[in-house]
């Protein structure tokens, strides 16, 4: 629960600290919907990867809702009007034009009879809807009949050529728009659907080069700094499709592709500071291991070195609590001391003398669920082949309940080191980051971590693999 706190603190920072002394205030924006059986509609607007109601309007003589505000700030991007029941959706854009401005169309055809006044962008739009939408229906007819005749060879050669042809309208439409209204909002739509173009020589060569050329061009069309950028049902997920996609899935690499992309918004603070929190946070929920890193590393390097005059202090607190929590025990760094007592309670228990090469510490609460399914499956691995490789098991009870506890030692035949901390003397639960339990680290020789957060069915695997890596290296 403490952690999706911390994301949802993050985010709200992001979404709604935008505002621009300079900004344009106020809009009056008119829709006539005929046959529409309304009281009210809606206007909402897309920010990031989620949309939000921004406005309501009565429905009112001649079907016609107006929506007006003289303070409120209308940031360009994607905007629609909405309503349930009956089902309504409609987009318009908000660009760099005024904010007065009107749509009619009837509720049977939303888009085929829409009809704009008084916004350049808003037709400019509702042309390449309807071009595309015109566009979509003929590519499924010609896909359709491809399906038919795939087993004839020179009918499917003419649907193929039919479908070149349909593409390249479609490229031959878009490169006009782009041409002649450049910093129009369906401008910027468009680039995010854009293909990246390879040079012939890179067409010619294997499938790394062209994926790594892919990879470096990939924003190539795309301004991440634009104020637009963020406030479309597209721009985020062409960002997120860059991290979770194209970019290999390893800290290191996550953090580099994370660098870029701060690297590109950074023209504005609004996106620049939404796609940080979003990297944080995504660091942080990342179930690879070892990403906690790329959160620490963004937080220093970010937020806590050099603190930006726009971040809160109560923002910079929560990530540098976050970041301290997890210094100690990030996947290198060498593990925290950790002296406790053994099921007698008249014995101490030192991890640093413990005489293994590796060591697995396992952190447990007897009543916890999951828990009760890793117990058996991490004792099962230690007696089957563990111990043999020189491996011993860590397992601390988080709990002070040490009847309990001694329970389910008995009733498992936990046959490892067991230890706890019954009058709370060690502070472990800081030190390990314990926000929850089941919790694998793994040790190496010189106690350093080189695993955290792993499932136990993964242990003996991973300490062969380590152990096979050794001896190679040697």
């Amino acid at each position: 629960m403490m952690r999706t706190f911390f994301f949802l603190l993050l985010m709200t920072f992001s979404l709604f600290a935008e505002a621009q002394p300079n900004e344009r205030k106020g809009y009056d924006i008119r829709l006539k919907v005929e046959g529409l059986q309304a009281d009210e509609v809606y206007i909402g607007y897309h920010y990031a990867s989620k949309s939000y109601i921004l406005d309501t309007a009565k429905v009112g003589d001649l079907n016609i809702a107006r929506f007006k505000s003289d303070t409120t700030v209308l940031q360009p991007g994607v905007y629609f009007f909405h309503h349930k029941a009956p089902d309504l959706y409609l987009e318009f854009v908000v660009g760099d034009e005024g904010r007065e401005f009107s749509f009619s169309t009837k509720n049977e055809d939303l888009l085929g009879s829409l009809k704009v006044e008084g916004s350049v962008e808003n037709q400019l739009f509702k042309e390449y809807q309807g071009f595309i939408v015109e566009k979509n229906a003929e590519k499924k007819v010609l896909e359709e009949g491809l399906a038919d005749v795939k087993e004839d060879k020179a009918a499917s050669e003419t649907l193929q050529g039919e479908l070149s042809k349909l593409n390249d309208e479609v490229s031959e439409y878009q490169r006009n728009l782009l041409e002649k209204h450049p910093k129009a909002i369906v401008s910027e739509l468009v680039r995010l659907v854009l293909p990246v173009e390879f040079p012939d020589d890179i067409k010619k060569a294997d499938e790394i080069k062209r994926f790594r050329y892919y990879k470096k061009h990939y924003f190539d069309n795309l301004d991440l700094s634009s104020p637009s950028f963020l406030r479309n049902p597209m721009g985020m997920k062409k960002v997120e499709s860059y991290l979770k996609k194209y970019t290999y899935q390893h800290p290191d690499s996550i953090y580099a592709s994370a660098e870029r992309i701060l690297a590109l918004s950074r023209a504005s603070q609004a996106n620049y500071r939404h796609f940080l929190f979003w990297a944080l946070n995504d660091f942080l929920r990342s179930n690879i291991m070892g990403a906690e890193s790329g959160f620490v590393k963004l937080a220093d390097k970010h937020l806590l070195v050099d603190t930006p005059s726009w971040a809160s202090e109560a923002t910079v607190k929560k990530v540098r609590e976050r970041a301290e929590d997890l210094r100690p025990n990030l996947i290198g760094a060498v593990a925290p001391e950790l002296h406790l007592l053994d099921s007698t309670l008249n014995t101490p228990v030192f991890l640093e003398q413990i005489p293994q090469d590796y060591v697995v510490l396992y952190f447990y609460d007897p009543d916890c669920g999951h828990c009760k399914k890793e117990s058996p499956k991490l004792l099962k691995a230690y007696n089957n082949g563990l111990k043999d490789l020189g491996v011993e098991v860590m397992a601390v009870t988080v709990v002070t309940d040490m009847k309990k506890w001694k329970n389910y030692i008995d009733e498992l035949g936990m046959n490892w080191v067991n230890a706890a901390d019954p009058y709370v003397q060690s502070n472990f639960r800081k030190h390990y980051d314990l926000k929850t339990t089941p919790i694998i680290y793994i040790l190496d020789r010189d106690r350093k971590i080189i695993a955290r957060k792993i499932g136990a069915e993964h242990v003996k695997g991973f300490i062969e693999h380590k152990i096979k890596e050794e001896k190679t290296n040697q």
